[in-house]
């Protein structure tokens, strides 16, 4: 994110809202909700389970619309009504929408403009703690989550197609490229424009255009052989539709045939210790004295001094938030740090970033290192294949190296 600091002559308070008239003017919504804004939210089976597909824009519709209805929305601004955090709040969506309100209160959050143009006074430089990284016991700490590891994963190549193609052929039908042209007459009377539509006509595209290189583009997704693709697409039996609609066929094939592979290559992957560091301590520090400056709605403030790497630890979300608190309250926990983002374990649907490192002491003597993974829910059928493939390879990851402590955390159970 490019972050553009202005040097106002007025107040902060008339600058935001003359800057967001001004986007307004323009055509550009910044702190608005908008009728699509619910479309990429995953979306679930009846059993409650996430799939890699998406919500979609009819969907996402019905949601703007009942907002508005109920008032939390107005012109797509949202509204006082809105105040998630007041007990017993809820928006009431309809019954077959209901199990997404967690998404869309998060969505609606985020569209305040109070997200985007922000007050320089509620920014804070965080100060690295250099004695951490300088310590033995750290770095004895850091050289043992970080050792670098190979993998290898065991899969029935019948299995696995069969699971895929099956997939496929089940995935919604995706609808050809067409081009509208609607005939209309404009009348400018006193009490401002009309319209009426005089005519309408539509063709579809097909044969217009290039067809992409899809098997190459699935094989770089999904770094399956070019045959065993190949094999993918002619037994599903829907190249039709690639041909009319090319880009959103190979979307949901990529989607389709990663979902599928984060389901076998839990039970088939095996990690192996090799020597060296992903990421060393020295690498570690330099960053860190490169950090800069965040905004305090992103910042949890460390009450015991020297318990983490940073007097500011950052967090991406509220339960995030309450771990940080729940760490540096506890006695038991004598050193917490949120890893960064640079910190990544490969696995086969994505590089992985866990969120924290910590140092527990057990019987006031034994030293214990943990891993921990914050989620909303512990509720593995809530998460997304390739969220929960990723979980289950860092967890054999782990292992490999000599951490046995790794978990997910969620407020239900911290698992501390």
């Amino acid at each position: 994110i490019a972050s553009l600091t202005v040097i106002a002559n007025e107040s902060y308070q008339a600058f935001a809202k003359s800057l967001q008239n001004e986007y307004k003017a323009s055509g550009i919504q910044i702190g608005k909700v908008r009728v699509n804004e619910f479309a990429k939210i995953p979306a679930l089976t009846d059993d409650g389970i996430y799939t890699e597909a998406k919500l979609g824009f009819a969907k996402s519709q019905m949601i703007f619309d009942h907002l508005t209805s109920l008032g939390f929305l107005s012109d797509g601004q949202v509204t006082s009504k809105f105040i998630p955090d007041s007990i017993g709040f809820s928006l009431a969506l309809p019954e077959n929408l209901y199990r997404y309100e967690a998404h869309v209160t998060e969505l609606m959050r985020n569209a305040s403009l109070e997200k985007f143009v922000k007050t320089t006074s509620k920014r804070q430089n965080r100060v690295l703690n250099k004695a951490v990284y300088l310590s033995p016991e750290f770095e004895e700490f850091w050289d043992s989550i970080s050792r670098r590891c190979t993998y290898r994963v065991s899969l029935n190549r019948d299995t696995l197609m069969e699971s895929v193609v099956t997939a496929i052929k089940s995935a919604p039908a995706i609808p050809p490229l067409r081009v509208e042209i609607t005939k209309a007459e404009i009348k400018v009377v006193r009490g401002g424009a009309k319209s009426e539509e005089l005519a309408s006509r539509s063709a579809i595209l097909q044969g217009s255009y290039d067809l992409p290189d899809i098997v190459s583009e699935l094989q770089n997704a999904t770094s399956l052989t070019r045959w065993s693709i190949v094999d993918i697409l002619l037994r599903s039996e829907r190249l039709a539709e690639f041909i009319a609609n090319p880009n959103d066929f190979i979307s949901m094939a990529k989607r389709v045939i990663q979902a599928e592979l984060a389901k076998l290559v839990v039970d088939g992957i095996q990690y192996e210790r090799i020597a060296g560091s992903f990421y060393e301590l020295r690498e570690l520090q330099r960053d860190g004295e490169e950090e800069k400056d965040r905004f305090l709605d992103q910042l949890y403030q460390v009450k015991n001094s020297g318990k983490s790497d940073f007097d500011y630890v950052v967090f991406d979300s509220d339960v995030e938030r309450q771990f940080a608190e729940k760490l540096d309250s506890r006695e038991d926990i004598k050193f917490f740090m949120k890893l960064p983002a640079k910190f990544k374990i490969p696995t086969p649907v994505g590089d992985y970033n866990p969120d924290w490192a910590i140092i527990k002491q057990v019987d006031g003597e034994e030293r214990l290192y943990m891993i921990r993974e914050t989620k909303s829910t512990l509720d593995e059928l809530k998460l997304r294949p390739s969220e929960a493939a990723k979980i289950a390879s860092a967890r054999q990851h782990f292992k490999a190296i000599g951490i046995d402590n790794y978990e997910v955390s969620a407020p239900e159970a911290w698992n501390l």
